[in-house]
């Protein structure tokens, strides 16, 4: 068990397994760790540190997924070769950087994993196909029975990081990496402000400067985040069938068109929370789409919304800072009008 105290601790984990080796790296929800861990490898959420980037710029339109520029401008900086990484066709960027991370010979095995877009009966067989070739691909002989028991630990994982703080990042990565990790990060002061976080993808440091500014991240929706936190079921007669259907069905992607699931969680949650804040990467053009329905629907629910679009680097803090604060006081005022 490993404790983080913070981000920057997340930061030397990653750093000291991509040295070790072992390690399967990814950056799309859909990609199970089970299947990663059940193949005796460590999966690795590739997550670095926030970064203006110079070097991809040479390489990369300036329009292109800033999360994967992120990514990128890190391997470059510090001169990495990945030992294996999982891409998917999950959104278009990540399919697109299939080819350039090939031509820049960023990994020394690069897989490629399908993503149906439906999730009907028909997709989750297809994906469940998909899921036992990527197995196959890792580790030849596919183990039902310790593919069983690994869903059993995640399972367990779930259920631990559930008795904690479902918005903090720290916990999360617990789960995605196949790690119990424990966090010595204090439990803000209740009487703050309390939100649910949508993204796609957003740089760990946001929540913590959220958290500075006196707001508690109570659910975190984003590729990486809550939604990984339900549990999987019926998996010990076929679980390849269940982990397609786990993936392709819970509440997650953003290229989703039915955001049903995700309105009802907010009304779940409403009790909970004073506000919605969406971190909007740019160029992230599905949740680009969904942001006006979405907004839309919770005026209905009368939850305040803060819109924040960033590139990933945090670079105007000092504007962010200002349209937080603003935020904050009107739901203050809104608390004083309800007295």
């Amino acid at each position: 068990m490993e404790e983080l105290s913070d981000y920057y601790s997340y930061y030397s984990y990653i750093k000291e397994k991509i040295n070790l080796g072992g390690y399967v790296g990814y950056m799309c929800s859909y990609v199970p760790p089970e299947i990663i861990s059940a193949s005796d490898f460590n999966p690795l959420p590739l997550i670095f540190p926030q970064s203006y980037p110079e070097r991809t710029d040479e390489l990369y339109p300036k329009y292109f997924c800033p999360y994967i520029r992120n990514v990128n401008e890190y391997i470059l900086r510090n001169e990495l070769r990945l030992e294996k990484v999982v891409l998917t066709d999950g959104c278009d960027s990540s399919k697109r950087i299939y080819e350039c991370w090939r031509n820049l010979d960023i990994s020394e095995k690069i897989y490629f994993l399908k993503i149906p877009f439906n999730r009907d009966e028909e997709a989750v067989r297809y994906f469940s196909e998909e899921l036992k070739a990527f197995y196959q691909d890792l580790s030849e002989d596919i183990k039902f029975e310790k593919l069983v028991e690994v869903i059993d630990f995640y399972n367990s994982l779930r259920r631990e990081i559930k008795r904690n703080r479902l918005g903090d990042p720290l916990f999360i990565l617990s789960l995605l990496t196949g790690n119990s990790f424990t966090s010595s990060r204090p439990i803000r002061n209740s009487n703050g402000l309390r939100v649910y976080l949508l993204s796609s993808m957003f740089p760990l440091d946001f929540v913590n400067y959220l958290s500075e500014l006196g707001i508690e991240v109570i659910y975190l929706d984003a590729c990486f985040g809550g939604n990984s936190l339900e549990e999987i079921k019926n998996y010990h007669e076929d679980p390849f069938y269940a982990l397609s259907k786990y993936y392709l069905r819970r509440v997650t992607c953003v290229r989703n068109l039915d955001q049903e699931k995700r309105i009802n969680l907010i009304k779940d949650l409403k009790g909970n929370i004073d506000g919605v804040i969406i971190y909007l990467l740019k160029f992230c053009d599905p949740l680009i789409y969904q942001v006006g329905r979405l907004r839309e629907a919770l005026k209905g629910l009368d939850l305040p919304v803060l819109l924040i679009e960033d590139d990933y680097t945090l670079g105007n803090k000092g504007q962010i800072r200002t349209r937080v604060e603003a935020f904050m006081e009107m739901i203050y005022e809104r608390r004083k009008n309800n007295l």
